[in-house]
């Protein structure tokens, strides 16, 4: 009989483990297509300036279009990021934007401007569309502006 004992309670078990695996969510890996999501609360940049290129990347196409977006949207250095350039490579704050001939789409978000620091944006060659923001107005350290062959 404790044969009979120790089937029932493996047969309960198996039953439990089944249903528990049905209820209880797992964890999955997004696509691999798929970028990742930056925190920009603990970016080596400003969260302003974080904000400012992840803005650009989900309004411009990133995921689906630009060419070349290595490391966008992943880990808390955008300095890395492809195209990025800071005053010092850890941090500090971005300097030159270069994402030319990159396949970028629609239009240049107005949070373009809090880049406070940015000398040099070179988006020409893309397929920009609209307006030119005007808080490109903002940006005070800007001595290259590079828009043309869009449209």
């Amino acid at each position: 009989m404790s044969h009979l004992g120790d089937l029932r309670r493996l047969v309960v078990l198996a039953v439990f483990t089944m249903i528990a695996a049905l209820i209880v969510p797992v964890a999955t890996a997004p696509p691999a297509s798929a970028q990742g999501v930056t925190d920009c609360t603990a970016a080596t940049i400003s969260k302003a300036e974080c904000d400012a290129l992840v803005d650009l990347y989900n309004a411009t196409g990133g995921a689906a279009t630009w060419v070349s977006k290595a490391n966008w949207l992943l880990g808390d250095n955008p300095c890395g990021w492809y195209g990025v350039t800071c005053s010092n490579a850890t941090g500090g704050s971005v300097t030159l934007l270069n994402l030319y001939n990159n396949k970028l789409s629609d239009a240049i978000p107005a949070s373009i401007g809090n880049l406070a620091s940015l000398q040099t944006l070179n988006l020409s060659d893309n397929e920009l569309s609209g307006e030119i923001p005007s808080s490109i107005g903002n940006l005070a350290s800007l001595r290259g502006l590079y828009l043309g062959g869009n449209g």
